[in-house]
């Protein structure tokens, strides 16, 4: 049997959101499809690295966790610039996590402007009974806050997770095609592509994970 191919392409994905939206589970319920109900938020920075296809050709994502408490936000913010896309999460049985969503969105945006593709994500999908926010109205602050998509997800069940991560980076991709291909003094947006050797920031130790 062939060996599979290198990835020649290499993306990093930021997560990021308040503490208990459950950045962590969708992370790991992503890179080793398990969830766990008793993890504990993150200190700090965390990361792990997964190989998707997008297109037909192999992409490693390194996937960044940042802890969402208020005492953190500085360090996550060190992380914005470079990143290929965000995956900004929120807990759909928590309201104020939605409307703290307009917060990071200006924190990201300050930082790294327009130039990085967010994906709005409403985590635990699965507690519908305790839900206080409704699908539309995060499609709704999606659109608001220039959002490329918005989903929803269950960490919980695994639902979703993997196709988040796929629309993501095919958006990347499609974006970085586009303007590549676009004739020379044309404006559009420039979607950072790391090459493969490079994850970008400096590896952090490893943290506790987290929700």
């Amino acid at each position: 049997m062939a060996a599979a191919a290198e990835p020649k392409v290499s993306l990093r994905i930021l997560m990021l959101g308040d503490s208990g939206v459950g950045k962590s589970s969708i992370m790991k319920r992503f890179i080793d499809n398990k969830f766990s109900p008793s993890m504990t938020s993150t200190i700090g920075i965390d990361y792990a690295t997964k190989v998707i296809d997008s297109g037909g050709s192999p992409v490693k994502l390194t996937v960044w966790d940042t802890a969402g408490q208020e005492r953190f936000r500085s360090m996550a913010a060190g992380y914005y610039k470079g990143s290929d896309g965000v995956v900004m999460v929120y807990d759909i049985t928590v309201r104020e996590s939605l409307e703290n969503v307009r917060q990071w969105m200006r924190d990201l945006r300050g930082r790294v402007g327009d130039g990085v593709a967010v994906l709005l994500v409403g985590n635990k999908a699965d507690l519908a009974a305790r839900r206080q926010v409704t699908e539309a109205s995060g499609r709704e602050l999606a659109e608001s806050v220039g959002a490329a998509a918005f989903v929803e997800v269950s960490c919980r069940s695994g639902a979703g997770v993997n196709e988040l991560f796929q629309q993501l980076t095919d958006r990347v991709l499609a974006a970085r095609a586009a303007a590549s291909s676009a004739p020379a003094g044309k404006g559009g947006r420039t979607v950072r592509v790391t090459d493969d050797d490079d994850d970008g920031a400096e590896k952090p130790a490893a943290g506790a994970g987290c929700c």
